[in-house]
């Protein structure tokens, strides 16, 4: 983000985990949908590493793998991209994911989905963080799931496509439960209901793309928003997830995109703190989604700061008469600046979310407005829990 709260291009803001030995991409993708990943490895230990990058695709059925081993100088980083990888060509397209494990140094790794080069067509552009090995659990939170939401102009309606990965050496069944935000966005069918996805085997592995548009094998309604939350069938069957959050018009092919991966339950916390939000700063506002994953009602409260773009100094808000919720267990509210009337036009900062119980954050810093007659692709990442 420049200093005037700009954004430099419509990737994402990842967090920052403790680097681990093995990293998961839950997304790995060579010319599918018009778009290829590429991620870079970063050694972030102290001492050379042994590097393996192992691609796990679904061929005639069945999970195979595909490895590339390279060397890591300490301080350094590397690129695969699945272009232009020698280790995947033979391949042609396809849809899979990635395990990066090194001998010993911890890695970070951050991933980019960019579409191919087309005349005269904007490019989608999503990127999101590679998941400890940690991170795979067995209860896992998708802030915002969507089916078919009225979009900010007309025509576009946005849905969002979740990918769960099996990194296990064993068959999961795996269950999706979403529940729909109490808001007058959403259809009135949607609002406080509860759907679900059929319990799905994702085998040894294996990958399985869960789409919430409407025919994805689910019961949610059109125009349809809130969280979701994703279960095994045992507590050690674990999963690790991201979500696609994708803009098209009439259904057609995603037209703005950003992703994000899924949190696990344990992961909720008290306090989350969100570096940036906007509202109808250079064309773009933002929405900050709240979820309560645990087994009671938790009473939350947003606290904006608004940015001084000359000296870059913040100030607290004051005097908003909107910013407190109670949150049912497994709901969600969503704070959409333009709607906080405590925020003037024009204004970016960052906020704090308190809750007497753990919840987790979504931030996505969506296109309301052209810059040089195009969007930028939104950027959307989870809020840091605060110590």
């Amino acid at each position: 983000v420049r200093r005037d709260g700009s954004a430099a291009g419509g990737a994402g803001i990842a967090g920052s985990p403790q680097p681990p030995r093995r990293v998961l991409v839950p997304s790995f993708v060579r010319r599918t949908l018009g778009r290829s990943s590429m991620a870079a490895v970063a050694n972030a230990g102290t001492r050379d590493a042994e590097v393996v990058a192992t691609l796990h695709t679904t061929v005639d059925g069945a999970p195979g793998a595909t490895a590339r081993r390279f060397r890591l100088p300490v301080g350094t980083t590397r690129r695969i991209w699945a272009d232009f990888e020698a280790a995947f060509q033979s391949l042609g397209p396809f849809e899979g994911w990635l395990a990066v494990e090194s001998d010993g140094s911890p890695l970070a790794v951050q991933v980019w989905e960019v579409g191919e080069p087309a005349a005269l067509q904007p490019r989608t552009v999503a990127a999101f963080e590679g998941l400890p090995d940690a991170a795979a659990a067995n209860d896992l939170i998708v802030p915002l799931f969507r089916s078919a939401q009225r979009g900010v102009r007309a025509r576009e309606t946005l849905s969002t496509r979740i990918v769960v990965v099996n990194p296990g050496p064993s068959d999961v069944e795996v269950t999706i439960a979403f529940t729909g935000a109490f808001n007058d966005a959403a259809s009135p069918v949607c609002r406080g209901a509860t759907f679900h996805h059929p319990p799905t085997v994702v085998p040894a592995g294996g990958r399985h793309v869960f789409r919430q548009a409407p025919g994805g094998g689910h019961n949610v309604p059109t125009n349809c928003f809130g969280s979701a939350r994703i279960t095994t069938s045992g507590a050690d069957e674990r999963v690790v997830a991201m979500a696609y959050d994708a803009t098209a018009v009439d259904g057609a092919a995603d037209i703005l995109l950003s992703a994000f991966v899924a949190q696990g339950a344990g992961e909720a916390a008290g306090q989350v703190a969100m570096p940036l939000w906007r509202r109808n700063h250079v064309g773009l506002s933002t929405g900050i989604q709240v979820m309560n994953p645990g087994l009671d009602p938790v009473e939350v409260e947003i606290a904006f700061s608004v940015t001084d773009p000359r000296s870059g100094d913040s100030r607290a808000v004051t005097g908003c008469t909107v910013c407190q919720a109670t949150i049912e267990p497994d709901d969600s509210v969503n704070w959409w600046p333009p709607a906080v009337p405590a925020l003037r036009d024009g204004t970016f900062g960052g906020a704090v979310v308190t809750a007497d119980g753990p919840v987790v954050v979504l931030v996505n810093d969506y296109p309301t407005a052209d810059r040089g007659g195009r969007r930028t692709d939104p950027a959307t990442y989870l809020g840091l829990a605060v110590p």
